[in-house]
């Protein structure tokens, strides 16, 4: 598909509910569905502005409004192509691209480029029974201890405390390795989505230049937008839910968004390249970046088995952050107050998984 010769036209697009815009079947070429994606009026007006803008020059990547109705064009896909309040022009899909496709369908796929290179990026949410004004004396003396416990970036490595036979175990079992080897109760299973693990992950889908990248990482904090951060609740919306959370006005929360570090890339990254080795028709396509295996393909099950192996491996990884993190407060803290923390939730925004709705 040439890209040059799309007819984008922006007013198509209507605020269908508050808050709510639908890209219409026919905004562009073979959408199987529409696409639907959620923002304030000012948010909206930035996504449009951004599809103005390629419009203007379309050697600029895709926007996100232009990746969400790509998605809408993909094999299987069900009901609507979805962006999240957060969108903006990602890999293949829209940075907060959601789309379910039809397992029964013969045809569907699973996108590789979809779920994208840091397989398993999340978020986990840690309440503290700190308040803010017992830590804002010691901010500085904090941060020390979080660097001191938590490697970070690029190079970032932990002191070996694994074996390099563990890696199939922590890609077999994610966060449940850590509960059997002292590094995680079995609250932080409870409260973490999938148990902290998928069932359909295979550590023999994963190759050796995958396992080696992630044996030194494990532990450690990814780069760019990637954090650990103390944050203080400062408003509570319901009181009832907040109760049920643990959570106060005041109260100090840790927040951990990172992923499956060199392991989720070298994985995306042999998989991807399989993919295109495949020479999958792409004639109908608008971006390579989103070629991509049938599902029920033997090359769509064994990416899907080795992203699950990836998966589990980032919920290890920040259970074991957590963890770390727990130790620094505890440096800090030990003569003042005994620190106790408990995991709230923790949710994957970079995966693809098989759930069951009931539909109409």
């Amino acid at each position: 598909m040439n890209k040059n010769n799309l007819e984008i036209k922006a007013e198509m697009i209507k605020e269908v509910s508050p808050c709510v815009y639908e890209i219409p079947i026919g905004f562009i070429p073979n959408m199987k569905v529409p696409g639907r994606f959620f923002a304030t009026p000012e948010m909206a007006a930035n996504s449009f502005e951004e599809l103005e803008d390629w419009n203007l020059d379309r050697n600029k990547g895709f926007p996100s409004i232009m990746q969400i109705a790509i998605a809408a064009t993909l094999d299987g896909v069900v009901k609507c192509s979805y962006g999240m309040p957060d969108m903006h022009s990602g890999y293949g899909f829209s940075i907060g691209g959601v789309a379910a496709f039809d397992t029964s369908n013969p045809n569907s796929i699973i996108s590789p480029g979809g779920v994208g290179y840091d397989i398993n990026c999340g978020v986990r949410c840690v309440a503290t029974n700190l308040t803010k004004g017992e830590v804002i004396g010691y901010k500085k003396e904090l941060i020390d201890a979080l660097y001191r416990n938590i490697p970070t970036g690029v190079g970032g490595k932990k002191k070996r405390f694994i074996k390099k036979e563990d890696i199939d175990d922590i890609l077999a079992k994610g966060a449940v390795w850590a509960l059997e080897n002292g590094y995680a109760t079995e609250e932080d299973i409870e409260n973490c989505e999938e148990n902290g693990r998928v069932e359909y992950a295979d550590p023999s889908m994963v190759s050796e230049r995958a396992k080696k990248r992630g044996f030194e990482q494990l532990g450690t904090l990814g780069s760019g937008n990637h954090y650990v951060e103390i944050q203080a609740v400062n408003e509570i919306f319901d009181e009832e839910i907040a109760e049920i959370m643990g959570l106060s006005r005041g109260q100090i929360v840790l927040m951990i968004h990172t992923g499956s570090r060199n392991l989720g890339y070298q994985v995306a990254t042999d998989y991807i390249k399989e993919v295109k080795d495949a020479k999958i028709d792409t004639s109908n396509l608008f971006d390579n970046q989103l070629r991509s295996p049938k599902f029920n393909s033997e090359l769509g099950q064994k990416y899907f088995h080795a992203m699950g192996a990836a998966a589990n491996y980032a919920w290890c990884n920040r259970q074991l952050i957590q963890y770390r993190a727990c130790e620094a407060f505890k440096e800090v803290f030990e003569s003042i107050k005994e620190v106790e923390m408990h995991l709230i939730y923790d949710v994957a925004h970079n995966i693809a998984k098989i759930e069951k709705h009931i539909i109409d």
